[in-house]
């Protein structure tokens, strides 16, 4: 009974595990292709915005917060924090695009901007926001934010700066 009790235990594991290594492959504004939780997120906290490239309103404000928190968090110690940006138009958002939108945008590199294939950007918010891909044209300011538990929260995302900062050290 104990080996049979063991032996779905190690199942149930390596069940576990290809579903946690099998999240879906997205690519960066580098043009790397790189396994979103694992190789992008991590173990860290994280910040999550959602963008296009040819977004004139909400995507250039969020840019922007972004700015401000890279420079926020340049000068605290402690916890390292992962500011990433999601393509919600990958059919038209390639790397370069997203490389230059960041240079546009006064991003350092370390956001990272991802994009992939529409199956790929829907199964990582899925698993961030509990729904597919945003709609570009009703395109919607929202901040997610992994906390140090590991859990993923909403926020809007036009808060302060220091709004913001508060939700990472809670």
């Amino acid at each position: 009974m104990a080996k049979k009790v063991l032996l779905g235990l190690v199942i149930l594991c390596a069940l576990f595990t290809t579903r946690l290594h099998a999240f879906p492959l997205v690519i960066d504004q580098n043009s790397q292709t790189r396994n979103f939780f694992k190789d992008i997120v991590g173990s860290r906290q994280a910040l999550v915005i959602y963008i296009y490239t040819s977004c004139t309103k909400v995507c250039p404000v969020m840019a922007k917060q972004y700015r401000l928190l890279e420079a926020a968090l340049q000068l605290r110690s402690g916890k390292e924090v992962a500011l990433i940006a999601i393509s919600m138009d990958p059919e038209h958002d390639s790397p370069s695009d997203l490389k230059d939108w960041a240079a546009k945008e006064g991003l350092s590199d370390r956001v990272t901007i991802v994009t992939g294939s529409r199956t790929a950007l829907n199964e990582v918010t899925e698993s961030i926001a509990g729904g597919g891909l945003f709609d570009r044209d009703t395109h919607t300011p929202f901040l997610f934010v992994k906390d140090s538990s590991g859990k993923w929260r909403s926020y809007y995302g036009f808060m302060s700066i220091d709004k913001i900062l508060e939700l990472i050290d809670n």
